[in-house]
């Protein structure tokens, strides 16, 4: 009887023992506290920098805040102050070498939306940003730059104005080139002076006269009263060939052309002799 009450007594500590085991098994063992990566030191430094303007020899002068972090080693003789240096100078100059120096008092707001964003370089080892607090430039380069504005636009002034008087004297140069044409556009302008035409004509083609080197000439082969023939006006050989037969004509205009190509002028070799073979095209249609 005592045996049986021993073997009942293990098996009820035996299952006991069990569902302990069983029950403890299931409850959830605590998680190890997560690693917190301690963030990395923020270093903050002053500079200032002497960074080109439009004109690269006249400089501003920048004070810059900068702060930066380090994630590893740079290499071996490289310092982080002028490694952060050439960099931030390498940003700035792209922005300062658009601007002239007289806009100095400004450009802090552009240097400032370029360089305020952080940036990583040496292979992401290093990361920066900067802060301009100030820019301004040496007086004397100041007036410098303000006269060479000045300057610049006194003479792009000039150009415009004198593109826009050769443009005015290209514009009447075609319009008093054929005499009639200008008489013609001055009747235009003034319908009530009808009488004063006759005048305006004969002025017309003395200006033409005057302007392209010839004899002076009241219309196309007539003379001036008081002139006298010249053998370089070229008013006599206009009276000539419009009276010549077509013969003597083609005979002058060849000549002509053997004269012009001798002197070095195939230009107006050209013309002559173009002119002689309309003589004898013509001469072969009669």
């Amino acid at each position: 009887m005592v045996i049986v009450f021993l073997i009942i007594l293990a098996l009820i500590v035996f299952v006991a023992w069990k569902v302990y085991q069983g029950w403890n098994s299931t409850v959830p063992q605590p998680l190890p506290p997560p690693v917190v990566a301690q963030p990395l030191p923020v270093h903050e430094y002053t500079v200032e920098l002497f960074l080109p303007s439009s004109l690269p020899s006249l400089k501003f002068g920048a004070r810059f805040t900068v702060k930066y972090l380090l994630k590893g080693e740079l290499r071996i003789g490289e310092d982080v102050r002028r490694v952060l240096e050439w960099e931030l100078h390498q940003a700035a100059q792209s922005v300062t070498s658009q601007f002239p120096l007289t806009v100095s008092r400004y450009l802090h707001l552009a240097l400032n939306d370029r360089l305020n964003a952080w940036r990583w370089v040496r292979e992401g080892v290093v990361g920066f940003q900067a802060e301009c607090t100030g820019v301004q430039a040496d007086p004397k380069d100041l007036a410098l730059a303000a006269e060479l504005e000045r300057a610049r636009f006194t003479l792009e002034m000039e150009a415009q104005l004198h593109d826009a008087r050769l443009r005015g004297a290209e514009r009447l140069g075609g319009l008093l080139g054929e005499p009639r044409t200008a008489a013609l556009w001055w009747f235009a302008q003034h319908p009530d002076r009808v009488e004063d035409l006759p005048r305006i004509t004969e002025l017309m083609y003395t200006l033409d006269a005057q302007l392209n080197h010839r004899g002076a000439v009241l219309g196309p082969g007539v003379l001036a009263v008081g002139d006298e023939f010249s053998p370089t006006s070229g008013t006599d050989l206009d009276v000539f060939l419009t009276g010549a037969k077509s013969e003597e004509r083609t005979l002058l205009l060849n000549t002509l052309t053997t004269a012009y190509e001798r002197l070095g002028r195939p230009d107006l070799a050209e013309r002559a002799r173009t002119l002689a073979d309309v003589e004898e095209d013509e001469a072969d249609v009669r």
